[in-house]
């Protein structure tokens, strides 16, 4: 008799105790599970901004080559202080259409420019053209 109410009165403590375990290890076990959805998460993440900037970095580079593309000598000339290009640059800068400006004055006065400084004006249609800065051919 005494076991049995011995029983009697401990078994409560006992099933919360066992409850709090069962109760621990479902927390623990949702951490982990909630711990890898959100690593899972950021290497989406990561991959979706890897391919973003792939994506960005190849539209910047189209547009460059497009920019470039448009770029037409509209006249050159040897002068007394060296090459003088009439240059319709469009969009593009000069620094990154400087290839394409060496190549196409090289034509135009039938001579290597290798290590050459052109001096570039920009072409602005009936308006007299500007100085936009000298080009170093490679």
């Amino acid at each position: 008799m005494s076991i049995l109410l011995a029983v009697v009165i401990i078994y409560p403590w006992y099933e919360r105790w066992v409850d709090s375990v069962i109760a621990a290890r479902m927390l623990e076990t949702l951490g982990e599970e909630f711990e890898k959805a959100g690593e899972d998460f950021r290497q989406e993440s990561r991959a979706r901004a890897q391919q973003s900037a792939r994506a960005a970095d190849a539209s910047r580079r189209e547009e460059q080559r497009l920019r470039i593309a448009r770029v037409k000598l509209m006249g050159a000339t040897d002068g007394t202080n060296g090459a003088v290009v009439i240059v319709d640059l469009g969009d593009a800068t000069l620094t990154e259409s400087r290839d394409t400006i060496c190549k196409q004055a090289s034509a135009w006065l039938r001579r290597d420019l290798a290590r050459v400084a052109l001096r570039v004006q920009r072409y602005r249609s009936s308006n007299p053209a500007i100085d936009a800065g000298v080009v170093n051919c490679p």
